[in-house]
């Protein structure tokens, strides 16, 4: 699991499911899939 920095709309803890090129692509609780820097994650 990861969660990012800042959030994304109030969510905080998601899990990444693939990459796109060098970037993270990481899925949400609610199903929403956003792709992020490494940089902007942090453990959970």
């Amino acid at each position: 699991m990861c969660a990012t920095s800042k959030g994304y709309r109030g969510y905080f803890l998601a899990v990444v499911v693939g990459y796109d090129g060098d970037w993270l692509v990481i899925e949400f609780y609610s199903g929403l899939r956003i792709t992020v820097r490494p940089e902007d994650l942090e453990p959970a």
